[in-house]
């Protein structure tokens, strides 16, 4: 007995007895180490005690500032796990139960005809068919719909996507609500109560919620890829009401390690009651979600890993838990970047995790053509395709000699890597596995795109093989020079704060978006459309609006107006 009490007292054992750990983040995120480049900042914990924590660039480059480790940052949708523990520490109070309907809560608010319940909201799993794009529009044409019952009655106005429980998509308007039903529940504001009951008890001293009209001391400066490639500021930190709820927490990295040890050390919130923000939502038909109460779940070897990742104003963030190895890595950088694909690398160096790293013979697959077609997508990215578009939405892949290509919605084709059978990976990452099934008669049927060690959050829902009618090419013509010079110069589009950018080289005429400095081709179909260089469906055309002044459409799943405002 003392024998096993003895093993339980002793800690668990580091992941990584890797005295190069260091230096192997210093490859990763060293060359971004430059007085001309934003910042990023990568924190490694284990057992709450530091195993790595740096900043690298700079956190402003107007005034020449580097970037400490000290600074402050918006954490964008990994703040929705904040939210949720709120709410689970007032249902652990019994003032509220996850089952309770939110009318409850919020007489006035228009379920259509559904009950909608607490925990339907936690898990995104409410049906609710307000996309980002309304959202900020009508915050930005109103701001006082902001605040909870106008905002509700504006924002409840369209009917739901899916029955309450019955189906899965991402929504930020889910956390704004449960904002409100906090407020309602406690009777505090919802930043007293979060500074009150959440970060002081978690010992997180440097955290807060950002308000409108708010001074920030000490928060880094944000930023986006603009014109020719250029670094553009994209703080704006005097507008932040709209994400309430669902994005508006700003911390330092100190106090994020503060809330993992919180979470395990039971200070805010017992463990039971964690437990059932950290386990799968399982949806009424019994299919299970790889999201939880504010946190993407997956289960890889055998080990939970449990995080969230985060967006807003120009910072990107991702935070991992795995419990039961005492871990935590945070990363999050000032320029907008993919916040998933170094910490991933880290984990999987973490846990030896050595098997996506190398490629399988290609005998472990049959011929690739049986995974040759298209695949109707259920959900893209985080959303149901419903929500971002009213047609149908394939994933395809091809060959060429003895290659697999993949090429998602509105992207350019892309080679796989063979990694057993019926599993390939993207070309040039680790970020997600394509795992094609088959039929009892052994014909490949459906795709799943499976997240690597965490991401997500999916339903695990099999994407489809479907046959589409052909589509007839479209024919190139040649224009000149002079016809692509007017086309030229910088568009943008307010509504969702988007830059377009247009260059021409010689009888070529290239485009490039907000954040990306890579620029692609756009060839012409007509003297003022085009079609872009690899991408179906993906067109740009050009005309003058009643006012005279010149505007730039691209057609996808929408079509989205953009207004020139530079040559």
């Amino acid at each position: 007995m003392r024998k096993y009490l003895l093993l339980l007292l002793l800690p668990i054992q580091l992941v990584a007895q890797d005295p190069h750990l260091e230096k192997y983040i210093d490859s990763l995120v060293g060359p971004m180490n430059k007085p001309d480049v934003p910042g990023s900042m990568i924190l490694v914990a284990q057992n709450g005690k530091v195993l790595v924590q740096k900043a690298y660039g700079m956190a402003n480059l107007e005034l020449s500032v580097p970037l400490r480790t000290d600074h402050a940052f918006g954490i964008g949708s990994v703040s929705k796990q904040f939210t949720a523990i709120a709410i689970l520490q007032l249902a652990q109070q019994g003032k509220l139960k996850l089952a309770d309907d939110v009318r409850k809560f919020i007489p006035s608010f228009n379920s259509h005809g559904y009950t909608i319940t607490i925990d339907n909201l936690l898990s995104h799993t409410a049906g609710l068919n307000m996309s980002d794009k309304e959202y900020n529009i009508m915050h930005d044409a109103n701001k006082a719909a902001i605040y909870p019952e106008r905002f509700i009655k504006y924002a409840m106005k369209r009917e739901l996507m899916f029955s309450p429980g019955t189906d899965w998509s991402y929504s930020n308007f889910s956390y704004v609500i449960l904002a409100t039903v906090v407020e309602k529940v406690s009777g505090e504001l919802f930043e007293n109560y979060m500074r009150d009951h959440v970060f002081k008890p978690a010992g997180m001293s440097h955290t807060f919620i950002g308000q409108d009209l708010q001074s920030f001391n000490n928060l880094v400066s944000s930023y986006a890829r603009g014109y020719e490639g250029k670094w553009r500021n994209a703080n704006r930190q005097s507008d932040w009401e709209w994400a309430r709820g669902a994005g508006t927490v700003i911390t330092t990295a100190s106090d994020m390690l503060q809330w993992d040890i919180a979470l395990r050390e039971e200070k805010i919130l017992s463990n039971e009651w964690l437990q059932k923000a950290w386990t799968p939502y399982t949806l009424k038909n019994g299919e299970r979600i790889q999201y939880g109460y504010g946190w993407d779940l997956n289960t890889y070897n055998n080990t939970r890993i449990v995080s969230h990742s985060g967006g807003i104003y120009g910072f990107a963030t991702q935070s991992v838990h795995v419990p039961e190895k005492n871990l935590y890595i945070l990363y999050v950088d000032f320029f907008t970047a993919d916040p998933n694909s170094l910490p991933k690398k880290i984990l999987a160096r973490l846990l030896n995790e050595q098997r996506w790293t190398s490629t399988p013979k290609t005998d472990a697959n049959p011929n690739l053509s049986d995974y040759v077609g298209a695949y109707q997508l259920h959900h893209l990215g985080s959303r149901l395709v419903s929500k971002i578009t009213d047609q149908p939405v394939y994933v395809k892949f091809t060959t060429s000699g003895d290659t697999l290509y993949v090429q998602q919605p509105l992207a350019e084709r892309s080679f796989l890597r063979p990694a057993g059978k019926d599993r390939f990976l993207p070309a040039r990452s680790e970020d997600a596995v394509y795992v094609f099934n088959r039929d009892l008669k052994e014909n490949v049927v459906s795709v799943n795109i499976v997240p690597f060690l965490f991401g997500g959050p999916t339903s695990g829902r099999p994407n489809k093989k479907v046959v589409l009618a052909s589509v007839t090419p479209v024919t190139i013509i040649t224009l000149d020079s002079s016809i692509l010079k007017k086309y030229k110069g910088t568009y943008y589009r307010p509504e969702s704060d988007e830059y377009f950018f247009v260059y021409t080289q010689g009888t070529r005429l290239l485009g490039s978006v907000l954040n990306s400095p890579a620029k692609f081709e756009l060839l012409p179909v007509s003297d003022h459309k085009f079609v872009r260089k690899g991408v179906e469906g993906y067109t740009v055309s050009f005309k003058n609006d009643s006012e005279g002044l010149p505007v730039l459409t691209i057609t996808g799943f929408s079509d989205r107006e953009f207004k020139k405002v530079d040559d």
